[in-house]
């Protein structure tokens, strides 16, 4: 952790090692293969006034298979964003875009080839505190891109509404 001017900052490196039966995901011919992932984090915070805050958390990554070097990709880590509170009177505002890049392959078994996603989510949230009652809506607009040839036809992307309200 460091300070740079008004700007905390924290940086994190990271090393696994994953050990995997079956890389191909084949059911007829496994073959087992070693990946190393080195990972550099970040998380950066400033505030902006008394109340308003200025957070990034980026974190990138590579995944080198040993013996399937096909398999290899660079990601972006899903906890990836940067988000923006705004306060005026008894308001919140929130404006964030989370992103990530990730190879959905290894989640998802029914992937038979790589498949990358490019993930990214802007939106705003409002918060208004009226002491014992507070309400939130939010709108997110989520799109999902596939940086995979072989996926392309899945790129889509969605409209996302969401509302609470809390009795203190």
């Amino acid at each position: 952790s460091l300070q740079a001017g008004p700007v905390y900052l924290r940086f994190q490196g990271v090393m696994g090692i994953e050990l995997n039966d079956n890389a191909n995901y084949s059911s007829t011919a496994p073959d087992a293969d070693m990946a190393f992932r080195p990972n550099l984090n970040v998380r950066a915070y400033w505030q902006a006034t008394d109340r308003n805050t200025l957070a990034l958390s980026a974190g990138v990554g590579y995944v080198e298979y040993i013996h399937a070097s096909r398999l290899s990709y660079l990601n972006i880590s899903s906890d990836s964003g940067l988000a923006f509170n705004v306060y005026s009177g008894d308001f919140l505002f929130n404006l964030h875009d989370r992103f990530s890049a990730v190879d959905y392959q290894t989640q998802d078994p029914s992937v038979s080839a790589s498949l990358i996603r490019l993930e990214n989510t802007p939106g705003l949230a409002a918060t208004w505190d009226l002491n014992k009652l507070v309400l939130t809506a939010g709108y997110d607009h989520d799109t999902f891109n596939s940086l995979s040839g072989n996926y392309q036809y899945s790129d889509n992307s969605s409209e996302l509404f969401n509302g609470k309200a809390a009795f203190l």
